[in-house]
Parts: structure tokens; sequence; C-alpha cells
């Protein structure tokens, strides 16, 4: 039975945009405990693999990208926004451009239904839910871009 997120879960957030939180960063990093952040030495775009400018938060903070509290039945978790590194300037060009302007779109596809419960519900190790990469033993990425879609995996 998929699953289902009730509005007291999501506070005003989109489904799309609260299924990303604290999912895996690609090529980039936080640098503390605030916005900043940094590209990893040699990161390459994670949509069409050019040398990254710079670094996406999906969803971007002003629609929902923000820090937020999960609030699971074993303890909170702070979960922030995954960074994507990616080519362009800004997010006037390239495909940071894209993922802004919605050609391209970004989803969290988990690899079982278990995953996402144990997830849901605060079960999975803590550190996990600090942008692991160990996350992509259990789901992916996936880019819809050009009527396809691409995986993104670590880089």
């Amino acid at each position: 039975m998929p699953v289902t997120y009730a509005a007291a879960m999501l506070k005003g957030r989109t489904v799309r945009a609260f299924s990303m939180l604290g999912k895996p960063c690609v090529g980039a990093e936080y640098a503390g405990n605030g916005d900043a952040h940094r590209l990893e030495d040699g990161a390459k775009c994670c949509i069409c693999g050019r040398p990254a400018a710079n670094a996406h938060h999906e969803p971007p903070k002003g629609i929902g990208g923000g820090a937020f509290r999960l609030d699971t039945p074993n303890g909170p978790r702070i979960l922030r926004p995954p960074l994507l590194a990616v080519c362009g300037v800004g997010n006037a060009c390239g495909c940071h451009a894209m993922l802004h302007k919605g050609i391209a779109k970004v989803r969290w596809e988990w690899d079982s239904e278990l995953f996402e419960r144990e997830w849901l519900e605060g079960r999975l190790d803590e550190e996990l839910y600090k942008n692991d990469e160990r996350l992509f033993a259990m789901g992916r990425y996936v880019i819809e871009i050009g009527g396809g879609t691409k995986e993104v995996r670590p880089c």
C-alpha cells in the first residue's frame, strides 16, 4: 500500500518538496549549520556532466526548501534540502536554470516502501537524516528532462 502523508506531517509543504528534505547531497556539501555550502573538488553537474559551477537546493529555499523538523515516533529529525552540483551561473543559465524554470525536475524514489516508512518513523540511523549519501543504498534521484528520465547516484 503506497505511503500517504498527513497534512500535519507536511507542515504546509507539498509532498514533492517534503519528500526531498534530508536526502543525500550530490557533488556539494553543507559547510556548518546554516545554508553555507561548497562544491566538492572536481564536482560535475548531476544533470549533464559538465563541470559544476554551484549547488542547487532541492526544493529551492523559497518554496519549502528550508530546514524542517520532522517529528517521528522516535524523536525529531532536522532535515535540510539536498544540495545538487549543477552547471550554470547562479540560477540564470545552464542546468541550474532548467531546475528553477521547471524544465528539469528532480524527485527521490525509495527502492522499497519499507525504507520510506522507516525513514518517516525515524527508525533509521540518525546520521542518515543529515543528507547522508548512504541513503543511496535505499533509493535514488530521478531527473525528468526533455520527456526522458535519468537516475542519479553519487558522483
